[in-house]
């Protein structure tokens, strides 16, 4: 299972982007930032 999620967008340049309060990665208009996720629970069956 991977062990983070990563999460894109798109904004202006001169727009700060953030997710979740974090700074992102930015390129021109584009963002990206790779939230940690946890799997100590195992996998979950039924979605």
């Amino acid at each position: 299972m991977p062990e983070g999620a990563d999460v894109p967008g798109v904004s202006f340049a001169a727009n700060p982007a953030q997710v979740n309060g974090l700074a992102t990665y930015r390129k021109g208009g584009f963002f990206r930032k790779e939230l940690p996720v946890d799997n100590s629970g195992g996998r979950h069956e039924g979605i």
